[in-house]
């Protein structure tokens, strides 16, 4: 079983969207960040490309993202890495305004958070 996101290199199945080796997400994976869950297909909180369920629940960013190298201000910056953020990202806004566009954008699902009283 493929998707998108796996390709065969030699005799094995490679994510692209994490590097690892592992099956593709099932279509009832989801991640739950906070009081959010998010369902497949996941995506890049900083250049939007789709990635895998567990890249996401990892670090929300791809890898590349996730290590710097699409920042120029990062010392593991690559030009090829460089691209345009989507809409929902905010460089220097409100962290709190981005997360929420995000949800917007990606489908994000509000989940109440039991307390423990």
């Amino acid at each position: 079983m493929t998707s998108a996101l796996q390709a065969v290199i030699g005799d094995r199945e490679i994510c692209l969207g994490c590097g690892g080796q592992h099956v593709p997400d099932s279509p009832d994976t989801w991640v739950q960040w906070g009081r959010w869950r998010f369902y497949p297909p996941f995506y890049c909180l900083c250049c939007g490309r789709e990635i895998c369920a567990r890249q996401f629940a990892y670090g929300k960013c791809c890898g590349i993202c996730d290590m710097g190298a699409c920042d120029p201000n990062n010392s593991v910056y690559r030009l090829e890495y460089a691209h345009e953020h989507p809409s929902w990202w905010r460089p220097f806004g409100n962290r709190d305004e981005m997360w929420q566009a995000y949800v917007e954008a990606v489908g994000g699902v509000e989940v109440e958070i039991p307390t423990l009283d």
